[in-house]
């Protein structure tokens, strides 16, 4: 089991990665999650399911397939995909109940690698924006390219989501329920960007 000092180098490592690329409001979250779980619950724990990325690609095609017919900000288009959340970590926690675990820990280590699910789709999406932005400035090099300024659109969105999640997290005013309440939150928004994204171009 890990030890609280190991989950605090862990929490420090992942604050030094997310410096190259996001803000510090973002990295303070991330490093704030890996802390406050926990202790053993940052690595995948024995007897825990992985949620199934599949799953949830194809409840995201469904939600995209209703959402082409509606306004770029409307109602379903990104508050849709809420539909296709944390489903798999239910899954997983009514089949991993053991007498070993508290509820919590098996909450904890079932959302995580849905959370990680989340986080990836989110960075494949902000990838694919990239590409078809280059193209499209290609081929529209006037009156400015777009890119630049998603770039720019995209990190301020990092800053806000985590301060938005720090928020959410210190309404809860300590305790268990703090990791779960800046963890969903976060989910809830890089699911919603992430479909924006790829509805996009």
């Amino acid at each position: 089991m890990r030890t609280l000092s190991g989950q605090a180098r862990m929490a420090n490592g992942a604050r030094t990665a997310c410096y190259r690329v996001l803000l510090d409001a973002f990295c303070a979250l991330i490093a704030t999650v890996v802390l406050m779980m926990p202790a053993g619950l940052a690595a995948q724990q024995p007897g825990i399911r992985k949620a199934d990325k599949k799953a949830i690609l194809s409840c995201i095609a469904t939600v995209q397939q209703i959402s082409r017919q509606l306004p770029a900000y409307g109602v379903l288009s990104n508050g849709s995909v809420d539909l296709c959340l944390f489903a798999e970590t239910s899954r997983c926690v009514s089949d991993s109940q053991s007498p070993d675990r508290l509820p919590r820990e098996t909450w904890a280590a079932c959302f995580q690698p849905e959370y990680d699910i989340w986080e990836e789709l989110l960075k494949e999406a902000y990838g694919s924006m990239v590409e078809k932005l280059s193209k499209y400035d290609r081929e529209h090099p006037t009156p400015e390219p777009a890119l630049p300024l998603f770039e720019i659109a995209h990190r301020a969105w990092e800053a806000w989501a985590g301060v938005e999640c720090e928020y959410e997290r210190a309404l809860v005013k300590g305790g268990s329920d703090s990791f779960r309440a800046s963890g969903t939150c976060m989910v809830v928004l890089m699911a919603r960007r992430m479909l924006h994204y790829r509805s996009s171009l």
